[in-house]
């Protein structure tokens, strides 16, 4: 409970501090009179619960649509976007984001800027978010609630333009620029659909590690997912900071500052991590990450590696219970524009790159979700020389903002 309660206080300083600016409100406005001005959340614990069961359960469905392979994913990312779908969703596609999300619009627009306000960044460990709305000038006009929410909780820049190929180049700069130049497009230049509208998230991590790996990589063996022998340059050292419990071990190596750290979890017994992921709840996952063993010398072997990956959600997100909204006759976004025509969800691609190295970790990633329209011990070591878990966590509340899973070194070291 302790990371919750100092979570509530860095909330309602921030809050107190910064609401208006921060969430996309100049402090001379006065909010409209559907659109309360953001306030210290009632519901801090629950968006905790709320994001934990949501990246595991994105995890679990990426692992099994992937098996064997590496994934990496932005949970963070994907909910920011999503969250903003969903304030022009009603009906039973809203109660079905509902579920799948944790939390009602009303209440997930307020923890989310509260949580966004509160997000540590700094020259040492630097992280950013952006969300944009770029909505088809043949569309219609937004309706203004749904415009409003998006503004005033989420910083939403909105942009309607006619979607030409210089939209296009638009969108992509704009993708560029949020993610320092790691990935420089999300729609390509062949693109020939006319959605909508793309509500987009993007999120930038950039973090030196609080104390470096003294030697460089050595080679070491990695046991794949399929049990070859592959080769891993691994990183060595000791770390304080030991993660255990019945089904794992691991451990948390921070970065600079202590607002962030790099969780990597290693099931027991040769479990895979789809296995492990199988069967692992939600209180499990959160309690691993916080009840953190007595500082103590762990020596651990990581990886040096990079990842980038480019994913289809929309299957992972109908496994998890979220069916109507990609169907053109049963969505009901009909709190989202003024038009009458049907709209639904087309895509939710997500496209994310982390690099893991002697000197910290780059981590980026892009989610665009598109709406189409019918208009138009001393001992004690954890060395992950086999398939393994990992996260970089905010360490107020462990929230994870990047998750994956190393099933194999092939093209992955570097």
């Amino acid at each position: 409970m302790k990371y919750r309660n100092r979570l509530k206080a860095v909330l309602s300083v921030a809050l107190l501090c910064g609401a208006l600016a921060a969430c996309g409100m100049d402090p001379a406005q006065t909010p409209s009179e559907s659109i309360q001005q953001p306030s210290v959340s009632e519901y801090t614990d629950d968006l905790i619960d709320a994001q934990t069961a949501f990246t595991l359960n994105l995890l679990r469905e990426a692992t099994k649509e992937n098996p064997g392979e590496n994934v990496l994913l932005s949970p963070y990312s994907a909910m920011q976007s999503l969250a903003m779908t969903a304030n022009g969703a009603s009906g039973n596609t809203l109660s079905e984001m509902t579920q799948v999300l944790g939390l009602p619009p009303d209440q997930l627009n307020e923890a989310l800027c509260a949580q966004r306000i509160a997000m540590p960044d700094s020259r040492a460990c630097k992280f950013s978010l952006a969300n944009a709305l770029w909505v088809n000038a043949h569309a219609g006009a937004l309706r203004d609630a749904f415009q409003q929410t998006n503004e005033t909780f989420y910083n939403a820049k909105i942009t309607v333009a006619p979607f030409s190929q210089s939209t296009v180049k638009d969108i992509n700069k704009w993708c560029k620029k949020q993610t320092d130049g790691m990935i420089p497009e999300i729609l390509t230049d062949q693109s020939t659909d006319h959605p909508a509208m793309h509500l987009l998230n993007a999120i930038a991590f950039d973090g030196e590690w609080d104390e470096k790996f003294a030697e460089e990589p050595q080679a070491y063996s990695f046991w794949a997912y399929d049990g070859s022998e592959q080769v891993a340059m691994m990183m060595c050292g000791t770390e304080k900071y030991y993660l255990s419990d019945e089904k794992a071990t691991g451990f948390l190596k921070y970065y600079k500052d202590g607002k962030y750290a790099f969780a990597a979890i290693k099931p027991n017994n040769d479990v895979l991590p789809d296995a492990y992921l199988e069967n692992l709840t939600a209180a499990e996952l959160h309690s691993l990450l916080v009840n953190i063993t007595e500082p103590r010398s762990v020596t651990i072997g990581l990886p040096k590696f990079r990842w980038e990956s480019s994913n289809d959600l929309i299957p992972l997100l109908k496994n998890m219970g979220m069916n109507a909204a990609f169907d053109p006759d049963a969505a009901d976004f009909s709190m989202m524009t003024e038009n009458q025509e049907q709209l639904w969800i087309s895509d939710v691609l997500q496209k994310a790159v982390i690099e893991v190295d002697t000197n910290g970790t780059k981590a980026v990633a892009v989610t665009k979700t598109s709406v189409e329209s019918s208009l138009y011990d001393e001992n004690t070591g954890v060395f992950l020389n086999r398939p393994f878990i990992y996260m970089i966590v905010e360490t107020e509340n462990m929230t994870p903002v990047f998750a994956g899973v190393i099933n194999t070194m092939f093209d992955a070291h570097y």
